[in-house]
């Protein structure tokens, strides 16, 4: 199985201005699996100064060992009102993905997305991205075949992607959280853009 026990929880904040940075990184006690996700950064929309354009990573670690059962990998956003991914950055995620070594394991090569109505859609190819009629997602889903993933044993699959912060309404003297948390299985760990109103 995948996971065990925590054994330690890390949280590291950054603040710059009005900007702050939260990375959180989680380990477990009975086996070598570890999994990170980290806020790398954000940008300042150039088309809507309400908006900032956050970075993330995610990094999975396979066992030395190996796995005995697939890994299904959520990664789900918080404050999903003003927190989303467009459909280009939906497409950036699949291009990404498609571009790792570990691609092949992902079953039946599919993403699980659900928009911001909780409606879901299956994408198997960038292009069925370019019929969705909704411009906001708030989680995406894939299921990784223990099987395929013999070669990568010890390694980390990491990928990165952005998503929308929208900080139009967070009021004055007050911070909003926009955060993010990845799930493996039963197992999560998250990270947190904070914007502070002044």
């Amino acid at each position: 199985n995948f996971g065990g026990a925590y054994s330690e929880t890390n949280q590291v904040t950054l603040q710059k201005d009005s900007d702050t940075v939260t990375k959180e990184a989680s380990a477990w006690v009975d086996r070598p699996e570890y999994m990170e996700k980290k806020n790398t950064g954000y940008a300042e929309n150039p088309d809507n100064a309400n908006e900032r354009i956050v970075s993330w990573s995610n990094s999975i670690t396979i066992p030395e060992n190996g796995l005995s059962e697939n890994l299904v990998v959520a990664d789900t956003l918080n404050n999903n009102q003003y927190h989303t991914m467009t459909v280009d950055q939906v497409k950036a995620l699949y291009q990404n993905l498609q571009q790792q070594p570990w691609f092949n394991a992902v079953v039946g090569r599919k993403l699980i997305l659900t928009d911001k109505n909780y409606q879901t859609h299956e994408i198997t190819s960038p292009d069925q991205l370019n019929n969705l009629s909704v411009d906001g997602f708030i989680k995406f889903s894939y299921e990784l075949d223990h099987t395929q993933l013999e070669n990568f044993k010890g390694q980390n699959l990491t990928y990165t992607y952005q998503t929308t912060a929208n900080i139009a309404n967070v009021a004055q003297n007050t911070t909003g959280y926009f955060g993010n948390e990845l799930k493996v299985n039963e197992k999560s760990v998250s990270a947190q853009y904070e914007y502070r109103n002044i």
